[in-house]
């Protein structure tokens, strides 16, 4: 799972590969399957999709930046009541 805790999804473009596409989801990837599928659908088919997928790259800081810091939310802060 990348360090930002987002999906991957993007092609291979960047390294001479651009009929190669990737797409990397932790366990909640599932929710969105069918959207991620016709995603990769598009990029396999058309070369791109519609969808902005700009935050999800692969090029993206928290892929290639070894001083990025890991980010991991749960929730608010929850106060125990008694």
């Amino acid at each position: 799972m990348p360090p930002d805790r987002n999906f991957v999804i993007d092609t291979c473009s960047h390294k001479g590969w651009p009929d190669v596409s990737v797409c990397c989801g932790a366990g909640h990837a599932y929710k969105f399957a069918s959207l991620l599928g016709k995603i990769l659908t598009e990029l396999a088919v058309d070369g791109h999709t519609h969808y902005n997928i700009e935050e999800f790259g692969i090029q993206r800081d928290a892929l290639t930046d070894p001083s990025f810091k890991p980010a991991f939310h749960m929730g608010d802060s929850v106060t125990e009541k008694r």
